[in-house]
């Protein structure tokens, strides 16, 4: 799997809990900084398909971390 922009590729939830500590935060879609969204950084296999992915891992992350939903979204 290539990594993302940022050095690394989200491809579970424990993976998007990783990348928002090391982030600060992050978008979940595309903006105007290059590379710096969950988009961008996700392993496509579980960008918006039939498997779990981030969509559906925002939810429980915010729950598990405390992490604000605009730091994310």
């Amino acid at each position: 799997m290539d990594m993302g922009r940022l050095g690394f590729t989200i491809g579970t939830k424990q993976d998007l809990i990783d990348a928002i500590g090391r982030m600060g935060f992050l978008p979940l879609f595309k903006n105007s900084i290059p590379g710096f969204s969950v988009e961008e950084n996700v392993d496509p296999s579980i960008w918006f398909t039939n498997k779990p992915g981030p969509w559906e891992w925002k939810g429980p992350v915010i729950r598990e971390t405390g992490c604000r939903p605009s730091a994310m979204c």
